[in-house]
């Protein structure tokens, strides 16, 4: 989540000239912010989408799988000190 934060803070920070070039142009505070917002918005759902799809795809063939499927057993053997 901190990476996620730091990471949209660092590409709004590297756009601040596109940002001035919006308010130049006449877009209001409050726009830019939304336009920031709906990029970043756009990500996040993506990215959790993607993520989701791919974790279910990957459990459902961890399950699927008979080499993983089957139970293991694995013994340490304790000696005395």
């Amino acid at each position: 989540m901190i990476g996620t934060l730091l990471s949209s803070w660092l590409n709004a920070s590297n756009r601040l000239t596109n940002f001035a070039v919006l308010r130049a142009l006449g877009m209001a505070t409050r726009q830019v912010s939304a336009v920031l917002l709906w990029e970043q918005g756009f990500v996040y759902i993506l990215a959790f989408l993607l993520g989701t799809g791919l974790g279910g795809y990957a459990d459902h063939f961890r399950r699927s799988s008979r080499l993983l499927a089957r139970p293991c057993r694995i013994e340490f053997p304790l000696q005395p000190l």
